[in-house]
């Protein structure tokens, strides 16, 4: 790497560092990044940081927040890594550990992470310093990375193969999350495993996932069957979610209470 591109790294890792230190600290604390060492071949960074005016390395408790910025950091880069690049599948709040959340791949693998990381993962800035400090050099020649401090045990290494992992990634972000019991008229259903079935609230028709095991294993083996006006009385889960600065409303159907059958006019003659 020639002298340019070594400055826009650490500028990039400085950029990187000021989104960490707002989603820790929130608004009024920054982080400068003081860059101790800085090394080819494996494209070593080696740093201290400064928060709010005093000087702190990492892991000395001289860093107001209990979250050590080392471990914060390499919860970030293994969500990158997790995701691959690709959006996430799922995502849930752990009801075990309190501020984790549950991500869910493409591949269906699960890693479980501070709530907070999202938060980092998911902003535009951190993604675009990512590419810079991580995924350039690896695929410029570097054959790996390092970000470690002098006074912390702690490292993060990131191989070549890693690279392309880094970057924007869609992360679905819960916003609002409510249940409801509410009756739904079935404009189209699915018999195919996976796919979301379309439903009528009165006002407005939408796509919903239906979560009962028990309901669709009677729809398996013909014990429902559907006619047109069919109503399910259901209990929903309604999300919001925040992915890429955008809103939308997933759906899913926990529990099919009542399966309503619609009116169907008797022919005025038997057969």
């Amino acid at each position: 790497m020639d002298s340019y591109a070594v400055a826009a790294s650490i500028l990039a890792f400085s950029d990187f560092l000021g989104v960490v230190s707002k989603s820790i600290y929130g608004e009024k604390i920054s982080i400068r990044t003081e860059i101790q060492g800085f090394r080819q071949g494996s494209f070593d960074i080696d740093f201290a940081v400064h928060v709010a005016g005093i000087t702190a390395t990492l892991l000395t408790g001289a860093i107001a927040s209990p979250k050590e910025l080392i471990v914060f950091i390499k919860d970030c880069v293994s969500l990158w890594r997790h995701l691959k690049g690709a959006p996430s599948r799922s995502i849930e709040r752990s009801a075990d550990k309190q501020d984790s959340i549950r991500i869910e791949n493409q591949n269906g693998e699960f890693i479980y992470l501070n709530a907070d990381v999202i938060n980092v993962v998911s902003d535009p800035k951190a993604a675009k310093a990512a590419e810079t400090f991580i995924r350039r050099p690896l695929e410029d020649g570097a054959e790996s990375l390092r970000i470690s401090s002098r006074t912390s045990v702690n490292a993060i290494d990131v191989l070549k193969s890693d690279a392309p992992s880094f970057g924007p990634v869609a992360i679905d972000t819960p916003l609002v999350e409510s249940e409801s019991t509410i009756g739904l008229a079935i404009e189209s259903p699915t018999f195919k495993e996976g796919n979301k079935w379309r439903f009528f609230d009165g006002q407005n028709s939408f796509y919903a996932e239906v979560a009962d095991e028990e309901f669709l294993a009677k729809v398996n083996d013909g014990r429902e069957r559907f006619g047109k006006g069919d109503i399910l009385i259901v209990r929903m889960k309604t999300t919001q979610v925040s992915a890429l600065e955008t809103l939308k409303i997933e759906r899913t159907i926990l529990e099919v209470i009542k399966h309503k059958i619609g009116y169907h006019q008797q022919p005025l003659w038997p057969d």
